[in-house]
Order: structure tokens, then sequence, then C-alpha cells
């Protein structure tokens, strides 16, 4: 059965859009086993049993039951939908694939939140004052703690844990992407691992942030952009610095490569519709397999080219994962810096604190992953003030602008982002020695600052 497009979410990937339907479609079969069910216990005591309605049949009326002006229903705690929903959980539990194995846990909740999120949006009112009601949530928890218990009663395994890789094996990686034989990709790709590393982000919450959200914070030294976390729904600020221990994880000198040297097939908007807006991965946002699946296609390609320490099972999320562990096991970070970054739920005593010091806590957990001694301490970028003079100082702005004269945000970066501009040049400088002893001396970063210097400098 192929799985019914669930209008309204089009903002989500093709994988979570399938995931939704195929939620919906385990509904349908649920009202046709249930509906049976009941019509024949209803046969041998002459009754008309309710009928149960498939997800397109669903009417307002029988979910919500009555809407105030509003837009609340009124009876919020307990709507007519919800104990059709605790029998769908129940159906959940018994459900076998077609085999006649079961599902693992995370599968079995997984079809009730992805109903879930296709009933609540096709019913507003069941969101008007709460996103996830109590009830559901009872529910939720509920099933995920009952099949768990099952999971572990027959010997199964509850989950398929993600998992990481030391920092040291994802350095090893972002030195193989950037000497492969496409070096303009692999400058990309190396960007793509360092960036979701730093931000301890999902794939399609990178390849969905735009230029047009960052800004140069010049009193604090970092880069600083919008974040959308796609598993709650908040926004937050997120934050880039400056790397303590070299350039190869430099989440800023990763940028600069990757503007300076980047795939030809950058393209600053992905369709008509999102004209002036600037993806900074477009590729990523625009790809087939979705932006996980070209993540965990980097990370395959590292695994065949004998990386060593690659885990088998390490996929997109694994840069999390690692991300994670970096800051958790840092001793000079607080866990409650760990939480801002991570974007995860946190309950505390006082949630104005937390709201109105989330960036402080985002920015410190930044500087922890840049590996800066004390993240506390106020860090500082890479300057061109070191090397401008009177003399020269035309031809450093025209250094900075040559080498960025190809990229689709090359205005952004002369205007606004001119701040972010002139620290990824310096951060290129700083470490070109290494850079080229590391990639040799006609890497294509090389060739790049050698042919934006050609002519304005003397020897």
């Amino acid at each position: 059965m192929s799985s019914l497009p669930i209008e309204g979410l089009d903002g989500r990937s093709d994988r979570t859009k399938g995931g939704h339907g195929t939620a919906v479609n385990k509904w349908n079969e649920f009202t046709v086993d249930q509906n049976a069910r009941v019509a024949a216990l209803a046969a041998t005591t002459n009754t008309t049993p309710p009928v149960i309605p498939k997800f397109e049949e669903l009417t307002q009326d029988f979910v919500c039951g009555r809407v105030l002006e509003n837009g609340t229903m009124e009876n919020r705690n307990n709507p007519p939908i919800a104990p059709y929903m605790a029998q769908f959980s129940q159906f959940l539990l018994d459900d076998v694939k077609p085999g006649g194995n079961p599902y693992a846990p995370k599968v079995t909740v997984q079809y009730l939140s992805g109903f879930k999120t296709a009933l609540f949006k096709k019913f507003p009112p069941l969101t008007s004052t709460n996103e996830t009601p109590e009830w559901y949530d009872e529910l939720y928890q509920g099933l995920n703690l009952r099949s768990t218990a099952e999971c572990i009663r027959r010997g199964g395994k509850v989950s398929r844990k993600t998992v990481g890789f030391p920092h040291d094996t994802l350095l090893v990686m972002v030195l193989f992407l950037m000497t492969q034989l496409k070096a303009a990709l692999g400058y990309e790709e190396r960007a793509v691992l360092v960036l979701l590393f730093h931000v301890i982000g999902r794939a399609m919450e990178l390849a969905s942030t735009t230029w047009e959200s960052a800004s140069w914070d010049p009193d604090r030294d970092m880069l600083v952009f919008d974040w959308g976390d796609i598993k709650t729904g908040r926004q937050y600020e997120m934050t880039l610095h400056p790397h303590h221990d070299g350039w190869e994880m430099d989440p800023i000198h990763a940028l600069a490569c990757y503007l300076m040297c980047g795939s030809p097939s950058y393209k600053a908007s992905a369709s008509v519709a999102e004209m002036g807006v600037n993806f900074i991965f477009p590729q990523y946002k625009l790809s087939d397999g979705g932006a996980a699946g070209k993540v965990s296609d980097i990370i395959d390609k590292c695994r065949k080219a004998k990386v060593e320490g690659i885990p088998d099972e390490a996929a997109s999320q694994s840069c999390r994962v690692a991300a994670t562990d970096d800051m958790l096991f840092n001793t000079q970070l607080s866990f409650f810096a760990a939480i801002a970054r991570g974007g995860w739920k946190c309950k505390v005593d006082s949630l104005i604190f937390y709201y109105l010091t989330q960036k402080v806590h985002v920015a410190e957990a930044g500087r922890a992953l840049s590996h800066w001694p004390n993240p506390k301490d106020r860090v500082y970028a890479p300057s061109l003030d070191v090397i401008i003079t009177d003399r020269n100082r035309r031809n450093v702005e025209l250094l900075c602008q040559n080498l960025f004269m190809y990229t689709p945000i090359a205005s952004m970066l002369n205007g606004r982002l001119k701040g972010f501009r002139n620290v990824m040049v310096a951060s290129v400088l700083m470490y070109l020695k290494p850079v080229k002893k590391a990639l040799g001396n006609d890497c294509l970063l090389a060739k790049a600052v050698n042919d934006a210097a050609s002519g304005l400098f003397s020897p």
C-alpha cells in the first residue's frame, strides 16, 4: 500500500513525509481490524456498533468534539479521539511484521507519533493550547514503556543506538576528504562534517540554514545564525568560533575554504519561490536522497577509503553523537551549557533564566567544542589588522574581494558580513603554511590565494 500524501507537511524531508504517510496507513489498518472485531461482537447482541473512520474520513466533530469560538476544544483534556487513540496504541503494541516478527519499540512509537503529527496538522484545535497535550503524552509514554518492556521480555534489542566516532577519527576523515581527486567537493564535504560537529546538528537542520540569518559578533568574535531544531520545532541562536588546536576542525576555516574553493554547483537559490534566499549548503537541501542520506554517503566514502576508527553503524547523526560526547566529557563545561547547545528539552526552576542566558551557554559550549582550555573565557579570532598598513590597506581589501568573487554571497560578504569575511581571510592566511604541508603546495586553497593576490603585492 502506498503512503498517503499528508497535506501541510511539505516543509519536511521526503523521508519524514513518507513516515507520516506510513503511520496513517497503520491507522487505516487499525480501523479495518477494529471495526471488524466490533461488528462480529455486535452481531451476537443484535446491536449497531460505532464505526471508526479512516484518516481521510475523519471529521472535526469525531476528533475534537465541540470547538469554541476561540478555536479551542470544549473538552481539551479528553477529546473524543483520545479513547480511539488508546485503542490504536494497543493495536500497535500487538502488531507484527508481515513475516510474524514483532516491531522494535522505536518503530512502534514512531507509528503513533507519526499519526499524531498528521492528525494534529489536519485538526488545529488539537494544538490550540498545547502542542503536546497531556492525554497524548501519557499515551505515548505508556506505549513506549510497554513496548520496551515486551521487547526486553522476549530478549530482543530495544533500539539501534546511533554511534559516534572519536575526535581523532573525524580529523583523519577531514584530511582524507580534502585530498581526494575532486578537491572542490572535498572542501565542501569537510565543511559539512565540521559544521555538523560544531552545531551538534542533524543534516536537515544544517541544510535549511541560510546566510540571511547569519551575523558577525565583533565583540565576541563569533558567527551567529538562527538555528531550528527539526524535532522540537524550537528556534534559537547558534554560534561558531575559531578553533584552538589548528585548522582541520576550525569551522570558520572550513567555511572559508568551502566558499573560496567549493563546487561550481553551489547555487544561491533552490527554486524560484526561494529566490534571494542563500542556503549555506543548497546542494544538501536539494538532495534527492535527503540531507541525512547525503551525509551518510560522505561517511561511507571515508570508510571505503580505509579511514580507521569509523564504526560500521556510523551515519549522519554520528557527528552529533561525537560532539555530545566531546562536551559531556569536558570537565570545564557546565552540563547546562551542553544542554543549551544541543537544543535538548530542559526543565529548570527558572525558565526566564534559561531563555535569557541561552545564547551565553550556547557560545560557551561552542568554545568547548573548539577545544579552548576555559570555554568561559573570551576568545579572539584571527585578524587582518596585524598585516594591514596605510600602504597596503587597499590591496588587502581587493584580496578579500577577489577570494570570494565567485561565491553567490559575494555582495553579502563585502557588505554586512564583511567582519566575518575578514576573519575568514585572516584564518586562511594564518594557516596557509600548515595547510600546504598537509595538502601540498599546489592544493586548491593555495592556488585560490595565489590567484587572488596576483599583481596586488610586491614580492
